[in-house]
């Protein structure tokens, strides 16, 4: 494993900065919460990052639910955008990143995302966290399409880190 140098740190502190701004961006959802835009940046970290984006993901996201009154969030929500993030850089070496695999990738990582913040939401919550599943996928959803457009504009214009 190389060393992890300044420029790394920078970059991941950035990422981490944009995916609080991001997940603190959100539309409300009724009463049910939010559709927010974090997992899109999330998906752009572990993309530029591969494995060096996890803990930026974790932690960008996670603050962002500590600081923005979401606190019974911020447990949950470290660990399963961490597993997201690493769950995408994992299949995506594993399938050799291919445009193709990187989709496919991107959904499978949301479907993380989706049944992670289930089976959380049924610990704390009980039976009632079913309610917000079709918001979940939402959001995955939404996150995949803008995520698919910044890789796009990302690998047009040459900008890699």
């Amino acid at each position: 494993m190389d060393k992890i140098n300044i420029k790394k740190l920078l970059i991941g502190a950035m990422f981490s900065a944009l995916i609080f701004i991001g997940t603190f961006i959100s539309i409300p959802i009724g009463n049910f919460g939010n559709v927010n835009f974090g997992d899109s940046i999330i998906l752009m970290c572990s993309l530029v990052m591969g494995y060096y984006g996890v803990l930026p993901s974790c932690i960008g996201a996670s603050l962002c639910d500590v600081l923005s009154g979401y606190s019974v969030y911020a447990p949950g929500t470290f660990l399963i955008k961490g597993v997201v993030s690493f769950s995408l850089v994992f299949l995506i070496k594993l399938f050799k990143r291919s445009k193709v695999s990187i989709i496919i990738s991107m959904f499978i990582a949301e479907g993380v995302m989706v049944s992670g913040y289930l089976l959380y939401e049924l610990i704390i919550f009980g039976n009632g966290a079913v309610a917000n599943v079709p918001f979940n996928i939402l959001q995955g959803i939404l996150n995949i399409l803008i995520s698919i457009f910044l890789y796009r504009f990302i690998g047009r214009h040459k900008v890699y880190f």
